[in-house]
């Protein structure tokens, strides 16, 4: 997963802006290749997970991406949804936090974290859980 800082809206401060939200698509961009093999179609709601973090964004299928690579755009806040798990006990993230994905463990606090990229599975969301539709 690659996380590039977005087009309209320096880190998180433009985040609330209701403007922005409504003009800017926030997803989670997958290959063509990738989705074909996990049944993913364009806005289709799917988990982005790994052992640090989980959240839940529609996808967005193109194939501007090589497979095996994902890109989440920086700049989102944590917004908790109802659907808690073990990984995220205050729950699965809705926003599209790419912070929440990628461990802190190996920066060191000296010189911040660069928070660019890390490894991450995609797997479609069962929409007839409404835990996990539920904003």
């Amino acid at each position: 997963m690659i996380t590039p800082h977005a087009f309209y809206h320096q880190h998180f401060c433009q985040d609330g802006n209701p403007w922005f939200r409504d003009e800017y698509r926030m997803s989670v961009w997958i290959s063509v290749a990738d989705a074909k093999a996990r049944d993913i179609k364009d806005n289709d709601l799917v988990m982005v997970h790994n052992g640090v973090g989980q959240c839940v964004v529609p996808a967005y299928v193109t194939s501007r991406l090589t497979p095996g690579v994902t890109c989440l755009i920086f700049g989102r806040q944590y917004e908790p949804s109802p659907f808690k798990t073990d990984i995220m006990p205050d729950g699965i993230d809705r926003a599209g936090s790419c912070n929440l994905l990628i461990s802190s463990e190996h920066f060191d606090s000296r010189r911040g974290a660069l928070l660019t990229n890390g490894m991450v599975e995609i797997t479609k969301v069962d929409t007839s859980m409404p835990e996990m539709i539920a904003r």
